[in-house]
């Protein structure tokens, strides 16, 4: 019943999605913009979850994962100063996008500098919710969002390791606000991008496959 209910739900975010970009009075909707002092706050409240991921990104890596072949893998490349098979960890054919970068974080560095370039990636994904709810919210929205989705102790977790889903996160939420922006406001350029961030997320995990679809399919309603 697993695949029936990720099937149903593909299907109802697409329809969703399109009811909302063609309806013509979202225009005459109105939010009340919150006070600068919510703003702040929510802002603050950001910050202090990124002070926290900071202090655990300095740490040396613990995670299984990381060990076994988020970090390990682009290692084994780096040593052998090539891009070969690996029989013994059926890992190594995952999608590795995320992980070529963290091999050239340890080319320069230790699991410390993979770990802060996942924290970076973090940052990428706070400063799109805020742009997101600048560009179609009262910036309020946007600050909120990223202080709700931080504030999760499963994103904390995952920010503070050499993982790849915050990162993942990052790319594939960039692909939905590019795809957005393009079919609201029709840009070459920004499908563009739409098509390069949702192929560099497929790119980092498997999970990421079926958004191809789901774009194209948006692309093609529209």
């Amino acid at each position: 019943y697993t695949a029936v209910f990720r099937g149903l739900l593909a299907f109802l975010t697409i329809f969703a999605i399109q009811q909302t970009l063609t309806r013509s009075d979202l225009a005459d909707l109105h939010f009340e913009k919150p006070t600068k002092a919510w703003e702040w706050t929510w802002m603050s409240l950001v910050g202090v979850c990124f002070m926290i991921f900071f202090i655990t990104e300095l740490s040396p890596e613990i995670f299984y994962d990381s060990l076994l072949y988020h970090l390990a893998v682009p290692q084994q490349y780096m040593l052998a100063h090539r891009i070969g098979d690996m029989p013994s960890l059926i890992y190594s054919n995952f999608a590795l996008t995320l992980h070529f970068l963290y091999g050239f974080a340890l080319t320069l560095g230790t699991s410390v500098s993979a770990k802060l370039l996942h924290g970076w990636l973090g940052l990428v994904l706070a400063g799109s919710f805020a742009a997101f709810g600048q560009r179609f919210l009262p910036r309020g929205a946007g600050w909120l969002s990223a202080a709700l989705f931080f504030s999760l102790p499963e994103a904390g977790i995952n920010l503070g390791i050499a993982g790849i889903d915050v990162g993942w996160a990052s790319l594939t939420f960039l692909s939905a606000f590019a795809l957005i922006l393009s079919l609201t406001h029709p840009s070459r350029k920004g499908l563009a991008f739409a098509g390069l961030m949702t192929g560099l997320a497929a790119s980092c995990k498997y999970p990421g496959y079926p958004f191809i679809l789901i774009g194209a399919l948006l692309v093609l309603w529209e």
